[in-house]
This record gives C-alpha cells, sequence and structure tokens, in this order.
C-alpha cells in the first residue's frame, strides 16, 4: 500500500487558514504567549497591595477595579488540537469576560454579614478554567475590609465542600495537563480514578462520561495503543449520540479523534466517512 505523504508547506498552509477563519470553533493564540487574563491578574495583585485593613467597601471596590478582559477558559485537546500544538497554536475553544470581581458570596454567621470578593490573582488549571485556586478572597465584614487571601480565618468557610464530580474534574483536568507533558505513565490513572467517580456518581451514560473516555482514548492513541483507544472512542461516541443528538457540535471532536484512529490502522473508508460527518456537524454551526 502506498502511502501518501502531505508536503509540510501544506500543513502551514491549512493551518494558517483554520486559524484566520472567524467561523472556525476555535481560536489561535501564538505559544507561548500568555493569554490575555494573565494581564488582568497581574493589575489585580498590585491593586491588592493597596489595601488596608479597615477601609470601606466602596474604597475597596474603587481601588480594585479594573476593565474586564476576554480570556481563554476552555482549551483544544483533540488529537488535531495538539497538532496545532506542536506547530505553535494554542487552540482555545471557549472563551470567556474576567471581570474583577471575578465573583462574590456572601455569609451572615453570629449577627454579622460577611461578603467575599473573589479576584482573578493568576493561572489557568489544565483546561484553561479559573478555580479556587486561581482567585484570592478579600473579606469584607459588615461594610469594611477585614482582610484577604485564604490564610484568612473566615476565608475556608466561603469554600463549598467539594462533591466527587469536582474531585473528578480535577483529576481528569490533572490527567489532561500530563499527557499533554508527555507524562503517560501519570495521566492514564488519573483518567481511569475520574471515569469511576464520575460512572458512580453520574451513571454510566452520562455526558461527562463521554468527555473523559474521550480524554482517555486520546491518551491511549497517542502512545500507539489504538487497540484500547477504539472502544473508548466507540463508547464516547455512542453517548454523545444518545445525549446531544447526531448532529450536535460536541461529536464533532470525538469523531475526528476516531477517523484519525482508523486512519492510522489502515481503515481509509471508514475514516473518511467519520471525518466527512464531522466536517459535515462542524459547517451546519458556523
Amino acid at each position: 500500500m502506498m502511502i501518501r505523504m502531505i508536503p509540510i508547506a501544506s500543513v502551514m498552509g491549512l493551518l494558517a487558514l483554520t486559524a484566520c477563519s472567524a467561523s472556525n470553533v476555535a481560536t489561535f493564540t501564538s505559544y507561548p504567549t500568555p493569554d490575555k487574563n494573565l494581564d488582568l491578574a497581574a493589575l489585580n495583585v498590585a491593586h491588592l497591595k493597596t489595601l488596608t485593613v479597615g477601609q470601606s467597601r466602596e474604597e475597596v471596590l474603587e481601588r480594585m477595579q479594573a476593565d474586564p478582559v476576554e480570556g481563554c477558559i476552555k482549551w483544544g485537546w483533540s488529537t488535531w488540537a495538539q497538532i496545532q500544538r506542536a506547530m505553535g497554536w494554542l487552540p482555545c475553544e471557549k472563551r470567556e469576560v474576567i471581570r474583577s470581581p471575578y465573583q462574590t458570596q456572601t455569609l451572615e454567621q453570629g449577627g454579622m454579614r460577611y461578603e467575599v470578593l473573589f479576584y482573578y490573582t493568576g493561572g489557568v488549571d489544565a483546561e484553561g478554567m479559573i478555580s479556587n485556586k486561581q482567585l484570592t478572597p478579600v473579606i469584607i465584614e459588615n461594610g469594611k475590609l477585614s482582610g484577604w487571601g485564604w490564610e484568612h480565618p473566615l476565608a475556608q468557610q466561603f469554600l463549598q465542600p467539594r462533591a466527587p464530580t469536582d474531585q473528578a474534574g480535577d483529576l481528569n483536568n490533572r490527567a489532561v495537563s500530563f499527557r499533554s507533558q508527555g507524562r503517560y505513565a501519570e495521566a492514564e490513572p488519573l483518567f481511569r480514578q475520574a471515569l469511576d467517580i464520575t460512572e458512580r456518581a453520574k451513571g454510566a451514560e452520562h455526558l461527562d462520561v463521554a468527555i473523559i473516555l474521550n480524554n482517555l482514548g486520546e491518551l491511549y492513541y497517542v502512545q500507539g495503543r489504538y487497540a484500547e483507544a477504539e472502544p473508548l472512542y466507540q463508547r464516547a461516541l455512542a453517548i454523545k449520540e444518545k445525549v446531544l443528538g447526531p448532529d450536535d457540535l460536541g461529536l464533532a471532536t470525538t469523531l475526528e479523534n476516531y477517523a484519525a484512529l482508523l486512519a492510522r490502522t489502515n481503515r481509509e473508508d471508514q475514516a473518511t466517512t467519520l471525518a466527512a460527518r464531522a466536517k459535515l456537524i462542524r459547517a451546519k454551526h458556523e
């Protein structure tokens, strides 16, 4: 069988076209340039240094004032996205306006009213999401600043108890990060633990199960473990079709991943069929 080689110039041209297309699902930033949200984080850190205990809530808000920015909260992790990373691009699938404060929470205890203002102060998790680790709490007690930072005695009371599914999300995110770094042996048990927790908490046919199955399948794919990856892609695809319907955009990534596996294992006809279906789905959502 003859193997057709695609010229590198063609690949580069396709990447450039994809990156510049306004209708494409993902947008791209040059690697490793950090996203705009990091600029906001640096500004918030600088503003925190101007605070003094006892300041009024209004003064705190004025000192911490910052224009909102649009930052990435979900990176692309498909096989195609990893190829794009190797070519020097960061594919961002979902962007969000990040405001200051990022979120707020209140607590009434012993006749006192407490309010916490969470400010984004740096970093993102493995998928670009912003969690408590990337936020700094500023605590307002009866309208006055009583302190800031997670070391504050009241700060931990503003954290909601973590559900098993939250733990599964963290495990999945860490595994995705390890996979992107080539730390495959560390990623696999985390994916499997996340899958087990999610299946027990949400059921075997939940959409979150499909997401983890797809991620684990990608881990096996990049290691050349095609026989182990294929049933995971098949199951992920079946769940997504059942939950989302046959034409939902959420199916496209799994279809593309499965098509890549089929092509790699010399099943070009099946690969072409799935790739064409994924392309059609994306076209419907442009």
